[in-house]
């Protein structure tokens, strides 16, 4: 078999598995795994993605990356980052008394 072959079949397996199943398996502590599943579905409330429950949402996210491309994905992270960033500092302002 080419490693061509062996990369489709690999790919084939990772789709019928499913990207949300493949995610959990990489995270080996039942802690860290329900820790990333609330921030994760925070990040995909905030980026205002549809769904239920966070797996629908991470297909949500999926099916919106296919169409939309990396550069959706890059400028929702950077929101996210930039959102963070001004309430840290609204924080740090308000602990000063500055306004």
């Amino acid at each position: 078999m080419s490693v061509e072959q062996e990369n489709n079949n690999i790919n084939k397996d990772s789709q019928e598995l499913g990207i949300w199943s493949l995610y959990l398996f990489a995270l080996k502590s039942p802690v860290t795994r329900e820790k990333y599943k609330i921030r994760l579905d925070k990040f995909f409330n905030f980026i205002g993605l549809k769904g239920d429950t966070v797996e629908e949402k991470s297909d949500s996210f999926i099916e919106r990356y296919k169409v939309e491309g990396g550069q959706w994905v890059f400028h929702s992270i950077l929101k996210l980052i930039l959102n963070i960033d001004n309430k840290k500092k609204t924080i740090f302002q308000t602990s000063n008394g500055e306004n």
